[in-house]
């Protein structure tokens, strides 16, 4: 009998089982779709990266490495134990290359046999000289076939690095090396590499490797907290061995330089002092060495940026709209059980036990959970990673995304749907059956009206008409109903909010960086003793705005953490004056200025992570393994990347003695690309690095996140549609004996329709309204959630986005309400008003 009474009740009550099914549905989907993001591109990530044997460490040097070189790297050992499992050395270069009848700046690797393999996207590998394997970001498969050139443009120096002087594209990659479509800076064209181009080994003309990578034999997976603690652990003795390597080199290369000068000078040999001076003309100068991990690595980093930004959303968000759901459903098991009170009462008189009048109702809304949530999680789970993976595609399409079942995840959002609508449904059920029979089989008596505040405004109560004040005495009278259709909608009104104030943080993040705070068009990089030179041809060609600056590269350290690529920069201080034009260093507003020697002024998030105060000790390493400490200080808004302003006295003890190895240039109205090919003609130019590249990357990052945040606009606009619809419904469920009369009475349809409906209108404009303010603060706790190392996001919302997200509530309990006037004239009258006796 219990059994058919719950089957009776679905098909009674089937609108609110319906929507009841939807709630739970949304918030599982909603929640467990968003939290499992994260994992699978980050699967998908490490998948791909442990297939392609992605480097660990990726090494530099100035002199270039031998053979035995890249066999020492491979056979280091730490605590007497080899840990490196694979080295490899490879060439690069960058050259002007044409193709397709247009002439730009590429990247030139070794094909790699063993580390940091490419992907084939399509056509085949090289197999012999002449062939290559180019970009796929660049080029189609209608491109197959065709030949890249060496360009003419080229110094002669470039052209004799290549044994070929065209390739022929016979096959298209994805690189590990390039994750997302980001190619990096050039000294050639415009200053930005083009793309990247894999010929084989042969086809390089060099004395030694450029570089050389490595793998360790100790993996961990991707993007966890173990693979960082293992890069951490080996990099200090890949540094020692490295610098011991090419010191090495050094000597050997001053000592034949040294030998060929006595050869020619008629002599045994030469004294040491003499060979340096002659190796120093021959171009040996001391090496320069560098040492790369992962973390360092520009689309490995943006990657783990972009996941961290879905991981933040999904780590708050979701659980506030599980929570309303839940509190939605909750309402309803609540509502449903008050309605029953008579058949409740009359099972009671019959014989029928507690738990199995309480099975009914568990029955009810228990199958209503289930079902809901193998409605969502399921679904969520496979969509929403792929939905996102498809936004993503833009910047990163190396692998296909795989399907994540999180077991522990499907137990706690069931557990939770469950516990959550079973427990309210039990506690409805004991309160009601706390009475007696005969109380449980009459009706409550309806609740007295009385007086409401408006109407001691008696000039505004008198313009009401009829109708309109019977709506607002029914809204007050009946308060706890009241209450929950203005809570639920506030809630509603809220999520919507916060939807469309995250967009408002993070869509227009490169006008804030790149219009507001970072305001030069190119940073030239030059060796110190041919800066003057570089600067006089840079104002030759028609830019007369530039600021000499010293930048270096340093990894910051405090007690509560460390930030690796931080940008250096100093003036000198007569330059202060015009560094505004360049950077705009305020905070919240106000003018910072520049440090006292000893101190830095960083950007927000490097203050904000490492908890920087000031007057506070941070450690500062350089790239070289140099180690010394500086005070902390005032901050400045800085939203991409990380950088730090220090005097050059305070440069001078970081990173040694130096002058200014770089210029920031305004092109002054002009075109910033087309000065970028002027500048890198110069000679004593070594790198140009432009904003509007950097700039276009950091939109389409944001911009990919659209997705996210227009899911997350629609789930809470469907959330909100439902709570008002099913709120709409039961409010009309529990009057309609009220209805009935009215329509006795002698009220028009449209009469009745207003006589119930305004009040929902009424409701969803005050609740929508009261939404906005702890919409507000759920936005800020959200975007404070939101933690990446290279990006800040501003705490802005824009007025707009108050207004739609609560023109959004109104409009749906405007639409709820056309629907539910239908639903009014299906209201069996004679029936509605019989006794319930």
């Amino acid at each position: 009998m219990i059994r058919k009474l719950t089957v009776r009740s679905i098909q009674t009550f089937l609108g609110r089982y319906i929507a009841l099914l939807l709630i739970v549905a949304l918030g599982t989907a909603f929640f467990a779709g968003l939290k499992v993001v994260k994992e699978a591109m980050g699967r998908a990530c490490a998948d791909y990266l442990r297939s392609r044997h992605f480097y660990d460490y990726r090494l530099y040097s100035s002199l270039g490495f031998t053979g035995e070189d890249v066999r020492a790297l491979e056979s280091q050992r730490q605590n007497g134990k080899p840990f490196v499992l694979r080295a490899e050395g490879g060439y690069t270069l960058d050259a002007l290359a044409e193709t397709g009848g247009r002439t730009d700046a590429w990247f030139f690797l070794s094909l790699p046999k063993y580390v940091s393999k490419p992907s084939l996207k399509a056509g085949r590998m090289p197999r012999k000289s002449g062939e290559c394997l180019a970009d796929d970001e660049a080029f189609t498969k209608a491109d197959l076939g065709k030949r890249i050139r060496i360009g003419k443009e080229n110094r002669r120096g470039i052209r004799r690095q290549f044994r070929a002087r065209s390739f022929r594209i016979v096959g298209l990659s994805d690189s590990p090396l390039y994750l997302n479509d980001v190619r990096g800076a050039s000294a050639l064209g415009n200053g930005t590499l083009a793309g990247y181009v894999y010929i084989p080994a042969e086809d390089f003309r060099m004395p030694a490797y450029t570089e050389v990578s490595l793998t360790l034999r100790e993996q961990e997976t991707a993007y966890t907290a173990a693979g960082e603690r293992v890069s951490r652990k080996y990099k200090g003795t890949v540094r020692k061995n490295l610098e011991r390597l090419a010191e090495d080199r050094y000597r050997k290369m001053v000592k034949e330089a040294g030998r060929a000068a006595a050869v020619r000078a008629g002599v045994p040999e030469l004294p040491r002092k003499q060979q340096a001076e002659f190796a120093e003309k021959a171009g040996i100068r001391k090496p320069v060495t560098r040492l790369l991990t992962r973390s360092e690595n520009n689309g490995y980093v943006s990657f783990r940026s972009d996941t961290s930004i879905i991981d933040g959303i999904a780590g708050v968000f979701p659980v506030f709209f599980l929570l309303i759901a839940m509190l939605v459903s909750a309402t309803t098991i609540t509502r449903m059980v008050e309605e029953e009170r008579t058949q409740i009462g009359t099972m009671k008189a019959l014989g029928y036990g507690r738990r199995s009048i309480m099975a009914k109702y568990l029955l009810y809304a228990g199958s209503a959970a289930f079902l809901g949530w193998c409605a969502g999680f399921l679904p969520g789970t496979y969509f929403f990673p792929k939905i996102f993976w498809q936004a993503y595609s833009v910047l990163y399409d190396f692998a296909p995304i795989p399907y994540v079942f999180p077991p522990e995840l499907a137990a706690l959002t069931f557990l939770v749907s469950e516990a959550c609508i079973l427990l309210t449904a039990w506690v409805s059920c004991a309160r009601e059956l706390g009475e007696v029979p005969a109380s449980l089989m009459r009706p409550k008596a309806p609740k007295a009206g009385k007086r409401v505040l408006l109407e001691w405004a008696a000039p505004l109560w008198r313009r009401l008409t009829f109708l309109q004040k019977v709506s607002v005495r029914n809204m007050f009278r009946y308060r706890s109903r009241l209450l929950m259709m203005i809570l639920g909608i506030a809630c509603c009104s809220a999520l919507l909010l916060l939807g469309f104030g995250v967009r408002d943080s993070m869509i227009h993040l490169d006008s804030w960086q790149f219009d507001r705070v970072q305001r030069y068009d190119l940073m030239v990089s030059a060796d110190p003793g041919d800066l003057n030179r570089v600067k006089k041809e840079i104002r030759k060609k028609g830019s007369s705005s530039l600021l000499p600056v010293r930048s270096e590269v340093a990894e910051f350290r405090t007690q509560k953490g460390s930030m690796q690529n931080v940008q250096v920069f100093s003036v000198r201080s007569g330059d202060a004056g015009e560094l505004k034009k360049y950077w705009k260093l305020s905070r919240d507003g106000r003018t910072v200025l520049l440090p006292e020697d000893g101190s830095m002024l960083a950007g927000a998030r490097l203050a904000e992570k490492l908890e920087i105060r000031p007057g506070e000790t941070v450690a500062c390493e350089t790239q070289s393994g140099r180690k010394r400490t500086l005070r902390g200080g005032k901050t400045f808004d800085n939203y991409v990347g990380n950088y730090v302003f220090v005097t050059p006295r305070t440069a001078d003890r970081l990173f040694g003695k130096g002058k200014p190895n770089g210029v920031f240039v305004r092109s002054e109205g002009g075109d910033p690309e087309k000065l970028a090919q002027q500048i890198t003609k110069i000679p004593g130019v070594l790198s140009v690095s432009a904003a509007a590249p950097v700039r276009r990357s950091v939109y389409q990052g944001v911009s990919c996140l659209n997705y996210l945040i227009w899911l997350i606009v629609a789930f809470s606009a469907g959330l909100a549609f439902i709570v008002i619809y099913n709120l709409t419904n039961i409010n009309l469920a529990e009057r309609k004996r009220e209805i009935a009369t009215v329509r006795v009475l002698g009220f028009t349809p449209r009469e009745t329709a207003s006589y119930v409906l305004r009040e929902n209108v009424l409701m969803a404009v005050i609740g929508g309204g009261l939404g906005l303010v702890p919409g507000r603060w759920l936005k800020a706790f959200v975007m404070g959630r939101i933690l990446i190392d290279n990006m800040t996001f501003p705490d802005v919302i824009r007025p707009v986005s108050y207004l739609l997200a609560w023109g959004i509530t109104v409009l749906f309990a405007v639409l709820v309400s056309r629907v539910m006037r239908r639903h009014i004239g299906t209201i069996p009258m004679a029936e509605s008003l019989k006794a319930a006796e």
